[in-house]
């Protein structure tokens, strides 16, 4: 099975960190993504923590969003 991943500058995205990403969007909570996703508050930091912010070379949550939107993971 294939896995959709999105190379960025730093790495690749997997198609969870692309969830996440997309609910960062929406100016959801750690705690209102990890609900959505049916995981713990903690593995959603992880992932955004050592997964998505380095892999878009972004210094938070914001930026990572904004670097997401002008990379075209999110619309």
């Amino acid at each position: 099975m294939k896995r959709d991943i999105k190379q960025t500058r730093n790495g690749h995205l997997t198609p969870r960190q692309l969830a996440i990403l997309n609910l960062m969007k929406l100016g959801m909570s750690d705690r209102a993504i990890a609900l959505e996703l049916g995981v713990t508050p903690g593995a959603v930091a992880n992932r955004i923590s050592h997964g998505v912010l380095p892999r878009l070379g972004a210094v938070n949550r914001a930026h990572a969003v904004y670097l997401g939107m002008k990379l075209g993971f999110v619309s």
